[in-house]
């Protein structure tokens, strides 16, 4: 019963509207909706994401592809992790696994924050 109620409570006022918490695909566009981007990889130490170069040249105009290419360039290695980073999950994980856990969960969500802050900073709302 508790569920029902939160679902009741939800607030759809702004659904469909860009933001920087919120840059998906609007309701009205959606039989438009032509090309995705994907990132690669699992967002962990071993395999980070990448945002991939491949991707069909006329799903953009000359200047947004630049920018998307300059973006592209600019985020990928970011989203590695840092040695130190690494480093003191593996101490963690020999101290008290729990907490590395919490730590690496923390980790890749922040990575994921930064991305879509970035990506919305990056480009103007006539992109998507």
């Amino acid at each position: 019963m508790f569920l029902y109620k939160v679902w009741d409570n939800k607030d759809y006022s702004r659904r469909g509207r860009i933001s920087e918490f919120n840059i998906g695909l609007k309701d009205d566009a959606i039989h438009c909706h032509t090309h995705r981007m994907y990132l690669c990889g699992t967002n962990s130490f071993t395999f980070p994401w990448v945002i991939p170069k491949d991707f069909p040249q006329d799903a953009l105009e000359q200047d947004d592809l630049r920018k998307l290419l300059e973006f592209i360039q600019v985020r990928n290695p970011k989203l590695k992790f840092t040695n130190a980073q690494k480093f003191v999950y593996k101490l963690l994980c020999v101290l008290y696994h729990p907490i590395a856990r919490h730590y690496h969960r923390w980790l890749r969500q922040t990575k994921f924050y930064e991305l879509r802050e970035a990506f919305y900073k990056h480009f103007t709302p006539q992109f998507w």
